[in-house]
């Protein structure tokens, strides 16, 4: 990318806000990032420690972007430990993102850390002239991130928000798919967007094949490179970090290890647990479309407060 937005940049995180129950938000400004779509994801290196994508989960205004953290391991631990003032670096913005043009009846399903790569689709579908329905789901209303905005959008008139908690604990007891499914029983919704653990968006795929909506979804797998080098990410041939990591119904139904098999660290295919690491109240993948170790660097640039300044 000779533009700029493959190289790393030093970014100062300026603000920074609990988002639930061990999420964060990091805000700060890049002028590469703050001009994403919505669904693409960035690079982000902590020195010393590891480089992981995350989803672009605020785009603006002006040159204002944000990631949002669940801490799931060493690297996104350590984001979890930025403060106002330290500097993380960045590089991208990389991937497919949500097409929406055409739809005029959208569902939204989050699933947990999903949250983050849908708020700014919704937020750019209200700002236009459609009034999304979006169902965000987890274990308990603790674990749901980012409500906060979905509640301001609603409070506007521009959202119907639906929460769903496998506790009971707020909004409708159960899974987000099962909430999802009940609200394309009754209403008229032209397209589903999600994001989430596997095994949700496997549910919702046979859902929407079923009743002939279609379904556009990021999926969340091992990502190392980012730019489609390394192979980590590949499902059935295709490319997480290149060719997604939004796809359309069309290859999400060609996919025979959607929601059964996946690739660890060492490239080996192991289960996709029936939940999903974590649930399909919670991420694998904190708010990242690829998972795990990425590629460290030896390079230790100076830094105050340890690896984080």
């Amino acid at each position: 990318m000779r533009d700029g937005r493959g190289e790393r940049r030093a970014v100062r995180a300026e603000e920074v806000e609990w988002e639930a129950r061990g999420v964060k938000s990091i805000a700060f400004r890049d002028r590469f990032l703050s001009r994403a779509l919505p669904g693409q994801f960035a690079m982000i290196w902590i020195p010393g420690v590891d480089e992981i994508p995350m989803s672009v989960s605020r785009i603006g205004p002006g040159e204002w972007a944000s990631i949002t953290v669940k801490g799931v391991g060493e690297a996104t631990g350590a984001l979890l430990g930025i403060e106002a003032g330290d500097r993380i670096w960045v590089r991208g913005p990389y991937g497919t993102h949500y097409e929406f043009e055409g739809s005029r009846r959208p569902l939204l399903v989050a699933g947990g850390i999903g949250a983050a790569s849908l708020m700014p689709l919704a937020e750019a579908m209200a700002a236009g002239d459609r009034i999304p329905t979006m169902v965000m789901g987890g274990r308990s209303i603790g674990e749901i991130p980012l409500i906060r905005r979905a509640g301001a959008l609603e409070a506007s008139g521009r959202l119907r928000l639906v929460l769903a908690t496998e506790d009971g604990s707020a909004g409708v007891r159960g899974l987000a798919s099962e909430a999802a499914e009940r609200l394309l029983g009754e209403g008229d919704h032209d397209s589903i967007f999600a994001c989430g653990p596997e095994p949700m968006i496997a549910a919702l795929l046979g859902i929407a094949g079923r009743i002939g909506v279609p379904l556009q979804a990021s999926l969340e797998r091992m990502m190392k490179c980012g730019v489609g080098i390394c192979g980590s990410c590949s499902i059935d041939g295709l490319r997480v970090c290149r060719d997604g990591p939004v796809f359309g119904m069309g290859a999400l139904m060609g996919m025979a290890d959607l929601g059964r098999v996946r690739m660890d660290e060492s490239g080996a295919k192991v289960p996709v647990s029936a939940r999903g690491a974590a649930g399909e109240g919670g991420s694998p993948n904190a708010g990242r479309p690829g998972g795990g170790r990425g590629q460290g660097n030896p390079f230790k640039p100076q830094a105050r407060n340890g690896p984080m300044g």
